[in-house]
Order: structure tokens, then C-alpha cells, then sequence
């Protein structure tokens, strides 16, 4: 669901940028509890090329909680884009991290090639002990368009995470294709599997579940600087199943 940027129609150093508002629900087989959330996020990019990032959110489950970060980034070189967020939660035990600390990069290989790389690495630290250190990687492909203008994209992700003091190690991989109409609309899949790996939030025991997700997506302009879009969240798991999904508005200056 992350965002372009519009081009500004308010002069020269306007700044530019998104701020996307959604919520969704998400209902957990096993006698566990359904989970509500709803947030936001926003991007604005200065002239200068420095980007100011927001993530607000809130969830009702086990705990409640609601998570808020920050961050910075800048466009060292053409196409080359480092961030760096921080974020922290209000009071839970294990849903949310009490500190969370973010670094990626992005490149832009360029028009010629079609591709966009982004690295990263975060660490979370909750408030029963728990830490986790993850990493990531992402490659996205935009193809040639076709003889309307519409287009497809393709996205290839891989990710690992070492939970600790249960000292299990988790993985996911997913792929994902999108066809793009500009300036009408936007359907894709992405399916992902791998292994999620937790602490339990009472007993601190290691936990390592394998899970395959089914993730479908439509988004509708409705403006140059409006959009509305969707997700399906389609999971099943050693431990449990879960169905659901979300609903937001993209709103772009």
C-alpha cells in the first residue's frame, strides 16, 4: 500500500507526498480472539529530497495497544533513498514493541530497467523481555506497458527473523502481480508462506508456526489525488486459520 508521490500543482518547493487512512478487521479460528485495527501513514518529500515518514496505528485483540513511529530519509544520489524509522507502543506485553527501530534503503536501477531494490533490517523490543532482530529484502518489476498503456508489476520478498530468549528463528516469502490501468484502477495477488517464530506472551516458550497466506488487492482512483483500496487477508497456519481484510483512502499533494 505504499504510495508514490503526486507531482505538487502549488509551485516550486511545495512539498509533496500521501497520507493513507485505513481500518480493517481480522477473525482467528481456535478459540483465539478476532482482531480490529485502523491507522495511518504519510510521506511528504521536500525539494531538497529529504522525506518525513508517519505510522499511527491501533489494534483490539488479546491486548490492545496502538503503535506510533517516525522517520526520516534522503535521496542521497539519484534513484538511492536511505530511511531510518523509530517507533514505540503504548502499554502491552508482547503485541507491540516498546521500542522499535527501523533501517532500509531503496534503489532506483532506473526506467531502462524497470526495477526497484529495498533492503532493510529492524529490532523490537516488547515489554515481557522479548527482543526480535529481522531482515528483508525486496525486489519490484515494472514491465513494458501494453498497447492501451496499462501495465503489470511483479514483487518478489523474502524475510527472517531471530526471536529471543526462545531463540527460534521465523522466515516468509512471498510474490505478488499486479495489472495497473493508470488513473482508473489496480487488481493484484500476493501469496506468501513461511514460518512465523514468537515468544509466548504468558510463558516466554518458542514458538514456530508454518503458515501459507493467500493476499488479494483492488484499489480504484477516483482522482488524480484520491484512492481507495482494499486487501483480503487469507491465512492458514499450524496453530490457527485467519480471514479478513481491510479498507483505506489514499489521499495525495
Amino acid at each position: 500500500m505504499n504510495g508514490g508521490l503526486a507531482l505538487s500543482d502549488e509551485g516550486p518547493g511545495h512539498p509533496t507526498g500521501d497520507v493513507s487512512v485505513y481500518a480493517g478487521a481480522l477473525g482467528v479460528s481456535d478459540n483465539i480472539e478476532d482482531r480490529v485495527f485502523a491507522g495511518m501513514f504519510a510521506n511528504a518529500y521536500l525539494e531538497s529530497g529529504i522525506g518525513f515518514h508517519l505510522d499511527l496505528s491501533g489494534q483490539w485483540r488479546e491486548e490492545d495497544a496502538g503503535f506510533g513511529a517516525l522517520g526520516i530519509s534522503a535521496e542521497l544520489s539519484p534513484g538511492i533513498r536511505p530511511k531510518i524509522q523509530i517507533g514505540t507502543s503504548t502499554d502491552n506485553d508482547g503485541i507491540l514493541p516498546e521500542l522499535f527501530l527501523d533501517g532500509s534503503a531503496r534503489v532506483d536501477l532506473g526506467s531502462a530497467t524497470g526495477t526497484i531494490l529495498d533492503v532493510g533490517s529492524a529490532y523490537r523490543d516488547f515489554r515481557n523481555g522479548v527482543e526480535e532482530i529481522s531482515i528483508r529484502g525486496e525486489v519490484i518489476k515494472y514491465f513494458s506497458p501494453f498497447s492501451d498503456g496499462s501495465f503489470m508489476i511483479g514483487q518478489a520478498y523474502v524475510s527472517g527473523i531471530h526471536a529471543d530468549p526462545g531463540s527460534n528463528i521465523g522466515w516468509e516469502a512471498r510474490a505478488g502481480v499486479t495489472y495497473v490501468v493508470p488513473s482508473a484502477w489496480t487488481v493484484g495477488v500476493t501469496v506468501a508462506g513461511g514460518q512465523m517464530a514468537y515468544d509466548d506472551v504468558t510463558t516466554l516458550v518458542g514458538v514456530e508456526n508454518d503458515f501459507l497466506a493467500l493476499r488479494p488487492h483492488i484499489s480504484f482512483s477516483l482522482s488524480d489525488r484520491l484512492e481507495l483500496f482494499t486487501q483480503g487477508e487469507f491465512l492458514t497456519s499450524d496453530e490457527y486459520d485467519i480471514a479478513g481484510g481491510l479498507a483505506g483512502i489514499k489521499i495525495k499533494f
